[in-house]
This record gives structure tokens, C-alpha cells and sequence, in this order.
């Protein structure tokens, strides 16, 4: 069976500077692949590409069978793979169900919209009461709540969540990452930027160490944790 994404020497970079220096890696539906690694390695570029914001300058993006690394950001996301952004970009004076709803643009999601908003507010059901306040009241948390069911609204086969526990209470980051299990248990495949390492390499069948624009380290999530560079880099246990 092919891989639903699979990135094959990936280079990229911005003007005269180069950042992504032949990184390769591949993700199943219904896997949760991790990427980490300090900032500025390359997690953000890395990103950029997949998601069509930037051009790669080499290399190969496959997903769905599909060769996506020129293809513009909208037809990406009309082929399954969906980004919820860093700091969840939401727009706050308009209601919670409204922004749900602006997930769900592309005419076959549009179609199945009361579907999609009853399946969001199973995974999210504190949500529910709150449709009708300015997304902008809300608390960090369910914020992003709120950006990862818009991104649900569109039926993505492939959701990129970029740091979604960041500036998140830990009860809330608890039930969000919950929630990540279940929709790969459903069969979608995601693909996690995380600064709470210990977190996400937990829950991940493959994760990917990056540093300087390459890989330096893979494997599965329990084998980095393990990893004892890994605890003494990144979660402080010497």
C-alpha cells in the first residue's frame, strides 16, 4: 500500500538563504507523525511546502497520489490536506459556528455541512453551547477547539496541526490531544509540529527529529522518547 503523504528530498528555502536541506519522510491514514525539533530548524518551511505557501526548489511532494509540490495552496486543500495554523487565526467578532463554517467552502464539504458540524461538536461537545458567542470570547483552549473543527468542516484526509497545545491550559491540551487519537483511530492521518514533545511523540507511530533543515533522527514516537539523546535535548532528563 502507498503512502498517503510522501516527501521525497525536499529542498527549499527563502531568497539567498536555503533551509530545507533533502529531508524525506512518509505518513499512512491513520497515522500521527511528529515533527520536532527546535525553532528555526526547518519545521515551519517544511510546512509552507505541503501546504503550497511555498515552492520547493527540489524534491517531490506525493499525496493521494498526487504530485502536489507546485500545485497553488487551494488545490491542495481541495485534495485532503489541511492546515490549522500556528496561533489559530481565527476571526474573533464573527460567531463560533460561523467560523466552523467558513471550514466547509469547497462545494462537497459544503454539501454535507450539518454532517460535518455534528461529527466537530462529538469530538468538541463544549463547543456546542458556545455557537452562537464571538469565537473571540473564548478561552485559548477552546480557540483552538474551534480551529481544529474548521479544518474538520472541510473533510480533510490529511490535517497538519502546527503547535495546537501552545498557550493551551493543560486540562485542555489533555482533551485536545485525546481528541488526535480519535480522529487517527477514525483513519485520518496527522502530521504534528509540537513543542510539547513528551506529548506528542507519545501518541505517534512515526515521528522525525529535524535540525539544520534535514533529519537527523527517526522512528517511532515510543523509540525517540526512549532515545537518550532525545530526553537530554529536549525534555531535560540527563
Amino acid at each position: 500500500m502507498s503512502s498517503l503523504l510522501a516527501v521525497e528530498d525536499l529542498q527549499a528555502g527563502y531568497g539567498n538563504l536555503s533551509v530545507l536541506h533533502g529531508i524525506s519522510f512518509e505518513l499512512n491514514a491513520g497515522e500521527v507523525g511528529a515533527m520536532v525539533g527546535a525553532n528555526g530548524a526547518g519545521k515551519s518551511t517544511t510546512l509552507r511546502c505541503l501546504s503550497g505557501l511555498l515552492r520547493p526548489r527540489a524534491g517531490t511532494i506525493i499525496f493521494a497520489g498526487e504530485d502536489i509540490s507546485n500545485l497553488p495552496a487551494h488545490r491542495i486543500v481541495e485534495l485532503g490536506l489541511v492546515q490549522v495554523p500556528e496561533g489559530r487565526l481565527l476571526f474573533p467578532a464573527m460567531s463560533v459556528r460561523e467560523n466552523l463554517m467558513l471550514g466547509a467552502f469547497l462545494p462537497e464539504p459544503r454539501k454535507r455541512m450539518s454532517q460535518s458540524m455534528d461529527a466537530v461538536l462529538s469530538y468538541f461537545p463544549a463547543l456546542r453551547e458556545k455557537l452562537d458567542l464571538p469565537a473571540g470570547s473564548l478561552s485559548g483552549g477552546q480557540q483552538q477547539m474551534v480551529a481544529v473543527g474548521r479544518a474538520l468542516m472541510s473533510r480533510p484526509k490529511l490535517l497538519v496541526l502546527d503547535e495546537p497545545s501552545l498557550g493551551i491550559a493543560p486540562l485542555l491540551v489533555r482533551e485536545i490531544f485525546e481528541n488526535i487519537e480519535k480522529l487517527a483511530a477514525g483513519g485520518l492521518a496527522i502530521l504534528l509540529i509540537e513543542q510539547n514533545i513528551g506529548n506528542a511523540l507519545s501518541l505517534s507511530q512515526r515521528a522525525w527529529v529535524i535540525e539544520n533543515g534535514a533529519i537527523v533522527m527517526q522512528g517511532s514516537g515510543r523509540e525517540l522518547l526512549d532515545d537518550p539523546r532525545i530526553q537530554a535535548a529536549y525534555l531535560g532528563i540527563q
